[in-house]
Protein backbone atom coordinates (compact mmCIF):
# COMPACT_ATOMS: atom_id res chain seq x y z
CA UNK A 1 0.00 0.00 0.00
CA UNK A 2 1.15 3.55 -0.64
CA UNK A 3 -0.14 6.95 0.44
CA UNK A 4 0.25 9.21 -2.53
CA UNK A 5 -3.01 11.15 -3.77
CA UNK A 6 -2.72 12.13 -6.90
CA UNK A 7 -5.88 13.56 -8.02
CA UNK A 8 -6.00 12.71 -10.93
CA UNK A 9 -4.90 9.69 -13.55
CA UNK A 10 -5.62 10.09 -17.42
CA UNK A 11 -5.73 6.50 -18.98
CA UNK A 12 -6.70 4.80 -22.09
CA UNK A 13 -6.88 0.84 -22.58
CA UNK A 14 -4.10 -1.02 -24.28
CA UNK A 15 -2.78 -4.28 -24.98
CA UNK A 16 0.33 -5.47 -23.12
CA UNK A 17 3.72 -4.36 -23.79
CA UNK A 18 7.49 -5.06 -23.89
CA UNK A 19 10.65 -3.53 -23.29
CA UNK A 20 13.39 -2.61 -20.67
CA UNK A 21 12.49 -0.83 -16.96
CA UNK A 22 13.89 2.52 -16.64
CA UNK A 23 12.08 3.51 -13.53
CA UNK A 24 15.15 4.51 -11.85
CA UNK A 25 16.40 6.95 -14.69
CA UNK A 26 13.08 8.54 -14.54
CA UNK A 27 13.46 8.85 -10.70
CA UNK A 28 16.54 10.18 -10.69
CA UNK A 29 15.05 12.79 -13.84
CA UNK A 30 12.31 14.24 -11.68
CA UNK A 31 15.08 14.82 -8.87
CA UNK A 32 16.90 16.80 -11.79
CA UNK A 33 13.91 18.50 -12.87
CA UNK A 34 13.25 19.58 -9.43
CA UNK A 35 16.39 20.72 -8.36
CA UNK A 36 16.61 22.56 -11.79
CA UNK A 37 13.48 24.72 -11.11
CA UNK A 38 14.85 26.11 -7.82
CA UNK A 39 17.06 29.20 -7.16
CA UNK A 40 20.19 28.40 -5.89
CA UNK A 41 20.27 27.22 -2.93
CA UNK A 42 22.39 28.79 0.43
CA UNK A 43 23.87 28.29 3.42
CA UNK A 44 20.31 29.19 5.03
CA UNK A 45 17.74 27.48 3.44
CA UNK A 46 16.82 24.09 4.27
CA UNK A 47 16.94 21.10 1.63
CA UNK A 48 13.08 21.55 0.70
CA UNK A 49 11.87 20.27 -2.84
CA UNK A 50 9.68 22.46 -3.81
CA UNK A 51 10.89 25.31 -2.19
CA UNK A 52 8.05 26.98 0.21
CA UNK A 53 6.27 29.77 -0.39
CA UNK A 54 7.60 31.26 2.86
CA UNK A 55 9.86 30.04 5.88
CA UNK A 56 10.79 30.75 9.05
CA UNK A 57 13.76 29.05 10.56
CA UNK A 58 14.43 30.17 14.50
CA UNK A 59 18.16 30.05 13.69
CA UNK A 60 20.38 29.61 16.69
CA UNK A 61 17.58 27.31 17.77
CA UNK A 62 18.54 23.67 18.56
CA UNK A 63 17.07 21.05 16.70
CA UNK A 64 14.20 19.03 18.07
CA UNK A 65 13.74 14.51 18.91
CA UNK A 66 11.15 12.59 19.06
CA UNK A 67 10.00 12.09 22.58
CA UNK A 68 9.46 7.92 23.18
CA UNK A 69 5.97 8.64 23.95
CA UNK A 70 4.98 11.26 21.60
CA UNK A 71 1.00 11.35 20.53
CA UNK A 72 -0.77 11.81 17.37
CA UNK A 73 -3.68 13.69 17.49
CA UNK A 74 -5.62 14.35 14.38
CA UNK A 75 -8.70 16.35 13.61
CA UNK A 76 -10.82 16.09 10.27
CA UNK A 77 -9.24 13.49 8.22
CA UNK A 78 -10.60 9.73 7.57
CA UNK A 79 -8.84 7.02 9.38
CA UNK A 80 -8.13 5.95 5.67
CA UNK A 81 -6.70 8.94 4.77
CA UNK A 82 -3.10 8.90 3.15
CA UNK A 83 -1.83 12.14 5.31
CA UNK A 84 -2.32 9.97 8.55
CA UNK A 85 -0.47 7.03 6.88
CA UNK A 86 2.07 8.42 5.47
CA UNK A 87 2.78 10.38 9.19
CA UNK A 88 2.77 7.29 10.85
CA UNK A 89 4.92 5.50 8.44
CA UNK A 90 7.48 8.22 8.69
CA UNK A 91 7.30 8.18 12.80
CA UNK A 92 7.88 4.60 12.40
CA UNK A 93 11.15 5.00 10.35
CA UNK A 94 12.13 7.34 13.11
CA UNK A 95 11.65 5.31 15.99
CA UNK A 96 13.14 2.73 14.54
CA UNK A 97 16.45 4.74 13.53
CA UNK A 98 16.78 6.28 16.75
CA UNK A 99 16.33 2.95 18.47
CA UNK A 100 19.51 1.95 15.89
CA UNK A 101 21.64 4.88 17.20
CA UNK A 102 20.73 4.49 20.81
CA UNK A 103 22.09 0.64 20.35
CA UNK A 104 25.19 1.70 18.62
CA UNK A 105 25.97 4.52 21.34
CA UNK A 106 25.06 2.00 24.42
CA UNK A 107 27.18 -0.36 22.72
CA UNK A 108 29.97 1.61 21.89
CA UNK A 109 33.18 0.88 24.16
CA UNK A 110 34.22 4.19 26.25
CA UNK A 111 32.94 6.99 26.36
CA UNK A 112 29.65 8.82 28.15
CA UNK A 113 27.89 5.83 26.75
CA UNK A 114 29.64 2.85 27.30
CA UNK A 115 31.92 0.96 28.99
CA UNK A 116 35.39 0.96 29.85
CA UNK A 117 37.30 -2.30 31.51
CA UNK A 118 33.80 -3.30 33.12
CA UNK A 119 32.92 -0.08 34.79
CA UNK A 120 29.44 1.50 33.63
CA UNK A 121 29.98 4.93 32.93
CA UNK A 122 26.23 7.12 33.29
CA UNK A 123 26.26 10.37 31.30
CA UNK A 124 25.21 13.41 33.04
CA UNK A 125 24.67 15.30 29.80
CA UNK A 126 20.96 16.77 29.12
CA UNK A 127 19.99 15.29 25.93
CA UNK A 128 18.36 17.75 23.16
CA UNK A 129 14.31 19.28 23.25
CA UNK A 130 12.18 16.75 22.29
CA UNK A 131 8.46 17.12 20.14
CA UNK A 132 6.43 15.68 22.58
CA UNK A 133 3.09 15.76 19.86
CA UNK A 134 2.27 16.27 16.65
CA UNK A 135 -1.19 17.49 15.94
CA UNK A 136 -2.87 17.28 11.96
CA UNK A 137 -5.97 19.71 11.44
CA UNK A 138 -7.90 20.45 8.75
CA UNK A 139 -9.60 23.83 8.92
CA UNK A 140 -11.32 24.59 6.19
CA UNK A 141 -10.93 28.16 4.35
CA UNK A 142 -12.76 28.71 1.18
CA UNK A 143 -10.04 31.34 0.44
CA UNK A 144 -7.50 29.27 0.99
CA UNK A 145 -6.37 26.82 -1.99
CA UNK A 146 -6.94 22.97 -0.96
CA UNK A 147 -2.95 22.38 -1.07
CA UNK A 148 -2.02 25.21 1.08
CA UNK A 149 -0.90 24.14 4.78
CA UNK A 150 0.88 25.11 7.90
CA UNK A 151 3.84 23.59 9.66
CA UNK A 152 4.70 24.61 12.56
CA UNK A 153 7.94 22.87 14.17
CA UNK A 154 8.43 24.12 17.58
CA UNK A 155 10.12 22.74 21.54
CA UNK A 156 7.77 20.35 22.00
CA UNK A 157 5.44 20.36 19.19
CA UNK A 158 4.25 19.57 15.67
CA UNK A 159 1.44 20.82 14.10
CA UNK A 160 0.17 20.88 10.40
CA UNK A 161 -3.05 22.73 9.76
CA UNK A 162 -4.65 22.66 6.45
CA UNK A 163 -8.02 23.52 5.00
CA UNK A 164 -8.46 20.39 3.45
CA UNK A 165 -6.49 17.05 3.47
CA UNK A 166 -4.48 17.48 0.78
CA UNK A 167 -2.53 20.46 2.19
CA UNK A 168 -2.03 18.22 5.17
CA UNK A 169 -0.45 15.80 2.95
CA UNK A 170 1.71 18.10 1.89
CA UNK A 171 2.67 19.23 5.02
CA UNK A 172 3.82 15.86 5.93
CA UNK A 173 6.17 15.43 3.27
CA UNK A 174 7.52 18.65 3.92
CA UNK A 175 8.27 16.94 7.30
CA UNK A 176 9.54 14.43 5.68
CA UNK A 177 12.32 16.30 4.02
CA UNK A 178 13.04 18.24 6.52
CA UNK A 179 13.82 14.87 8.80
CA UNK A 180 17.64 15.17 9.41
CA UNK A 181 19.18 11.46 9.77
CA UNK A 182 22.83 12.21 10.62
CA UNK A 183 22.72 10.34 13.77
CA UNK A 184 19.76 10.15 15.36
CA UNK A 185 16.48 11.94 13.80
CA UNK A 186 15.73 14.86 14.42
CA UNK A 187 14.11 18.29 12.92
CA UNK A 188 14.46 22.02 13.04
CA UNK A 189 12.70 24.70 14.67
CA UNK A 190 10.41 26.34 12.06
CA UNK A 191 7.63 27.75 10.63
CA UNK A 192 6.51 27.18 6.68
CA UNK A 193 3.22 28.63 5.19
CA UNK A 194 2.94 27.33 1.98
CA UNK A 195 0.84 26.86 -1.10
CA UNK A 196 1.33 25.52 -4.78
CA UNK A 197 2.10 27.96 -7.30
CA UNK A 198 0.67 25.78 -9.83
CA UNK A 199 -2.33 24.05 -9.59
CA UNK A 200 -1.58 21.37 -12.29
CA UNK A 201 1.67 19.70 -11.37
CA UNK A 202 1.99 16.88 -13.38
CA UNK A 203 4.07 13.80 -14.99
CA UNK A 204 3.49 12.04 -17.79
CA UNK A 205 4.69 8.13 -17.90
CA UNK A 206 4.81 6.39 -21.63
CA UNK A 207 4.39 2.79 -20.90
CA UNK A 208 3.29 2.21 -24.94
CA UNK A 209 7.39 1.77 -25.64
CA UNK A 210 8.80 0.86 -22.70
CA UNK A 211 7.03 -1.47 -20.05
CA UNK A 212 7.05 -0.94 -16.56
CA UNK A 213 5.82 -2.99 -14.03
CA UNK A 214 2.69 -2.52 -11.16
CA UNK A 215 5.25 -1.75 -8.61
CA UNK A 216 7.43 0.59 -10.52
CA UNK A 217 4.28 2.66 -10.99
CA UNK A 218 3.62 2.53 -7.86
CA UNK A 219 7.24 4.02 -6.94
CA UNK A 220 7.29 6.42 -9.35
CA UNK A 221 3.69 8.09 -7.64
CA UNK A 222 5.66 7.97 -3.99
CA UNK A 223 8.42 9.87 -5.52
CA UNK A 224 5.41 12.25 -7.48
CA UNK A 225 3.95 12.60 -4.45
CA UNK A 226 6.89 13.55 -2.66
CA UNK A 227 7.81 16.53 -4.85
CA UNK A 228 4.24 17.38 -4.91
CA UNK A 229 2.99 16.71 -8.27
CA UNK A 230 -0.60 15.92 -8.36
CA UNK A 231 -1.27 14.88 -12.06
CA UNK A 232 -0.35 11.28 -13.43
CA UNK A 233 -0.81 10.93 -16.76
CA UNK A 234 -0.40 7.35 -17.67
CA UNK A 235 0.24 6.94 -21.42
CA UNK A 236 -0.88 3.82 -22.45
CA UNK A 237 -1.24 3.28 -26.21
CA UNK A 238 -1.22 4.98 -29.43
CA UNK A 239 -1.09 3.95 -32.95
CA UNK A 240 2.50 3.34 -33.75
CA UNK A 241 2.59 2.06 -29.95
Amino acid sequence: IFHSPVDEVVTQRAPPAHGPGAMKFLSLLLSILACALEPAVSQSRLPLIPYPAHVELEKGSPPLVLAENVTIQVTGLDASDAARGTLHDHIAKVRRAMCGSASTAANSGGGPHGTSKGLKIRSSRIGPPTIQSIDLAVTPDSSQSAESYELHISRGHISIQAPASAGIFYGVQTLRQLTDWEGSPKFPQVVITDAPRFSWRGLHLDVSRHFFDAQEVKHLLDVMATFKLNRFHWHLTDDQG
